[in-house]
């Protein structure tokens, strides 16, 4: 019968593809012949050479004649053996046979995962983000079954469950020969998206079982809506096994953050609940370096544990992830957008938007600034306190009256920012009636640079005390302040100053009010009272304020959004450079919960504003691989256990019994050195 079947006879696939079915290795239970099983025929020559060493006496000793001494070295009893010993045959056909057996290449199989059938062997391997923590246990799985495959002149397929990095369908691939299917496995690795089994489905459904084979099913130990189609899908093909992970190494999510940055909360889910567990979880900054720990106890039968990290703000805004210790996946790292939070920012109209007189309206200079940095939006005060708002820019001409002025008040209190400029407006409040939005007390009025009480000169801002939120910050020579408003005397004004004048004059204070804080540029957010709001300082001032409000929890509104990719995830929960593969995410992306090739696991936006797009928003539930149908062999991974190899170990038994035979061989002619030649005279005839 003709050994080669074209692919579409065995699968219904493409004619002109060929199967060729080599020679099978020989095999005894777990001990295989190896690579070159015709070297067992030498056996037969190892019973040969016994039978010749047994039947053929030894070689006797040969003596130089030593002339009259041979007479004192004559023995009446009989020397020479009838055959060799046994116990010098043994070692010789013993290194016969080591030496045939090494050459034949064997190998004692450690594993013996099932390989039925006589068509390719197909291996299904789950490389979504849950594969990704015992990566290298799959690896070494996989080797070992093409190992076997070859021995067993087997060619191989492999279907992987999740989508290529570079967006493509999933697709079979294969029948390959062993080589081939190496380099494939050795390309492979898993992906920072879930497991997409119904396209792995798909992607089975132009195959034909006209021929059964084994099918083994490398899992996540996840299940999902696919895993039970899938199950009785492969089933058709041949034998079925599936492999997956013990208990106490199933897959762990952390999910999206909660809280505040002084009490931040962190919710870890897990696929079993058998036996208690803790996570130690750690904060980290954008450089990677970790900034506290936490530790989420898992008791037993539970699936969901908290922790809890109580950071001061000075350090809860660096954090940028929280990992699970000793996990390496997607899931296992949340990202933190914005240094935990959103930071959008409401600008109250002062004016008609985009009209005529734009140059002339305070919350446009403001809105210029900021726009391209920050999620920004305008309107009144009351529009914008029903958004979810990190910072709230109030400019003097502000229509705000009493009863917004408590909404404000109360807003700020439970953790807003509030951003005020001054003005004429702000200058002329009565002192009776002291407003309450504001970092210091005031006086009456404003002051007036560059006049003749200031001996002619504008004012100058000065260099930026190291503790300033502006520290850092680059000072042009061409910035004046021709105006500003003064507070009253007090202790605690130093304190509350973040930026002053040369003539040590506040121009921006700050102060904690509730959870919150209230911040008062002294002058105001247009050019009639100093030309700051033309400069880049401006924008530079505003984006540093902006950055020390404790932001808001949620996702971007709005349907137009469109961010770009700044790093995202591979499988191991690293952060790298987007491939051409990823695209800008989409407000339809956030709202469907995609995570994909399209769209992996990372950061979004631009290095300013960040938006965190997590896995575990496209991973609802995280529940165990359960019964299956049909019911098919399940086993568990062996990391490590690879198949023997016997060469080395023959090889060196060769050598040891060669050394034992030569020994013996010694042994034997230690007794057979000629006697030393006598000097005593030969007696005279006669005597």
């Amino acid at each position: 019968m003709n050994t080669n079947r074209t692919l579409k006879n065995t699968y219904g696939l493409a004619a002109g593809v060929t199967l060729a079915a080599p020679v099978h290795a020989a095999s005894i239970g777990a001990l295989s012949a190896g690579l070159a099983p015709w070297m067992l025929l030498g056996i037969p020559a190892v019973a040969a050479l016994w039978w010749l060493m047994k039947s053929t006496p030894m070689k006797p000793v040969r003596q130089i004649f030593p002339g009259i001494s041979l007479l004192y070295n004559l023995k009446t009893e009989e020397q020479t053996p009838t055959r060799m010993p046994w116990w010098q045959y043994i070692p010789i056909t013993l290194a016969a046979a080591s030496v045939i057996g090494a050459l034949a290449k064997p190998e004692w199989n450690q594993q013996q995962t099932p390989l039925s059938g006589s068509g390719p062997v197909m291996l299904v391997v789950d490389n979504g983000w849950a594969a990704a923590r015992h990566w290298k246990a799959r690896t070494e799985q996989l080797d070992h079954l093409i190992a076997r495959a070859e021995r067993a002149g087997r060619t191989i397929m492999i279907i992987p469950t999740a989508a290529p990095q570079d967006g493509s369908p999933i697709a079979v691939q294969g029948p390959v020969g062993a080589a081939e299917a190496r380099q494939l496995v050795a390309r492979m690795k898993a992906h920072p998206w879930p497991a997409n089994r119904e396209a792995a489905l798909k992607a089975l459904s132009g195959l034909e079982n006209k021929q059964q084979t084994s099918v083994i099913w490398l899992s996540d130990g996840l299940s999902d809506k696919g895993a039970a189609p899938l199950t009785q899908k492969l089933q058709t093909f041949g034998t079925l096994t599936v492999i997956e992970d013990e208990k106490n190494v199933a897959p762990r999510l952390i999910d999206q953050p909660a809280g505040s940055t002084e009490n931040l909360t962190i919710a870890v889910r897990r696929s079993q609940s058998v036996a208690g567990e803790d996570v130690t979880l750690t904060a980290t900054d954008d450089a990677g370096n970790p900034l506290d720990s936490a530790v989420a106890r898992f008791k037993a039968g539970e699936s969901k544990a908290e922790a809890i990290f109580k950071l001061p703000p000075a350090i809860g805004n660096e954090v940028t992830s929280i990992t699970i210790e000793g996990d390496n996946n997607a899931g296992a790292r949340v990202l933190i957008d914005e240094r935990f939070r959103r930071r959008p920012v409401g600008v109250i109209q002062t004016g008609q938007p985009h009209s005529a007189q734009t140059l002339l309206n305070e919350s446009d200079y403001v809105g210029q600034a900021l726009g391209p940095y920050v999620d920004l939006h305008q309107g009144t005060i009351d529009e914008l306190l029903k958004r979810k708002l990190a910072v709230v820019v109030m400019a003097d001409s502000a229509p705000v009256g009493s009863a917004q002025s408590r909404n404000i008040d109360t807003w700020v209190r439970e953790g807003g920012t509030l951003l005020r400029f001054a003005g004429p407006r702000l200058a002329e409040q009565s002192p009776t009636t002291p407003d309450t939005l504001l970092p210091l007390k005031l006086r009456s009025g404003s002051r007036t640079l560059g006049g003749s009480v200031s001996g002619g000169k504008e004012g100058k801002i000065a260099p930026f005390a190291p503790g300033s939120p502006f520290a850092g910050l680059t000072l042009p020579d061409n910035i004046s302040i021709k105006q500003q408003v003064l507070p009253q005397p007090g202790l605690d004004n130093d304190d509350n100053t973040w930026a002053r004048l040369q003539d040590g004059t506040p121009l921006v204070t700050a102060r904690k009010h509730g959870s919150g804080q209230i911040i008062l540029m002294h002058t105001t957010a247009d050019p009639q009272w100093g030309n700051v709001a033309y400069s880049g300082l401006f924008v530079d001032m505003l984006r540093a304020i902006v950055a020390t409000s404790q932001g808001v929890a949620g996702k971007l509104e709005g349907g137009e959004i469109s961010l770009p990719p700044v790093k995202v995830m591979d499988g191991q929960g690293r952060l790298s450079t987007p491939t051409d593969a990823v695209r800008p995410l989409t407000g339809q992306a956030i709202t469907d919960n995609e995570v994909s090739p399209r769209h992996p696991p990372g950061f979004y936006g631009n290095q300013s504003m960040k938006q965190a797009h997590n896995l575990s928003v496209a991973v609802p539930e995280l529940k165990a691989l359960g019964d299956l149908p049909g019911a098919p062999a399940r086993k568990i991974y062996e990391a490590g256990k690879k198949d023997l190899d016997l060469t080395g170990y023959l090889w060196a038994g060769a050598f040891s019994f060669l050394l034992l035979d030569l020994g013996i061989m010694l042994w034997q002619r230690r007794g057979t050195r000629a006697t030393p030649r006598k000097t005593a005279a030969a007696p005279m005839p006669g005597q």
